[in-house]
């Protein structure tokens, strides 16, 4: 669920522009590329050889290399009116970074509510009372009918299970309890 959940979040908060450009700004990325002249180049000029240079200054790990690779190729941030390659470096960045946030973020969440829906089930099955409010309710809303057996002939099945509760406790303790015995004459 956090699989299909996390993209539209993080689309939700990659669309706040505001936010980007802040964050944009604590990446820095021209200090990461080093070169003022390769950072503030236009990503519509760039060669092969231009991005693989751009790829060995930044030194991003394996698969935000592989992606800032890819968008430079495709100029994949030009419909947003980013064309330099600092702010593409940027971009890349903050982009992973948001999709990892917000998928921990959705996991953490959905996990709790998870969590939380079941243990309230757990806790209105504990209690007959919460179970017959319960089957009250969805009676009040279905169609159909649902009922829970009250006990009305507690006595038919409460001595049976006393004698088997006894039953099972000399069984097992009833070892323990032996005296020993001299059986010599």
């Amino acid at each position: 669920l956090s699989f299909w959940l996390y993209p539209k979040v993080a689309a939700v908060i990659q669309n706040n522009q505001e936010l980007v450009r802040t964050l944009m700004h604590y990446t820095d990325a021209s200090s990461r590329i080093g070169d003022l002249e390769l950072a503030i180049s236009n990503v519509a000029q760039l060669t092969q050889e231009k991005i693989a240079e751009v790829l060995g200054k930044v030194q991003l790990p394996a698969p935000l290399d592989t992606l800032l690779e890819v968008n430079l190729t495709n100029h994949v941030f030009s419909q947003a009116g980013i064309s330099t390659v600092s702010d593409y470096v940027s971009q890349t960045i903050i982009g992973a970074c948001i999709n990892i946030i917000c998928f921990l973020l959705c996991f953490i969440v959905l996990f709790l509510v998870v969590s939380i829906l079941l243990n309230v089930i757990r806790a209105v099955f504990r209690f007959p009372l919460l179970k017959q409010l319960v089957c009250f309710l969805a009676n009040q809303i279905a169609d159909s009918r649902i009922s829970l057996h009250t006990g009305t002939d507690v006595l038919n099945t409460l001595i049976p299970s006393i004698a088997f509760l006894v039953a099972a406790y000399i069984i097992r303790y009833g070892i323990y309890l032996q005296d020993e015995v001299d059986h010599t004459l």
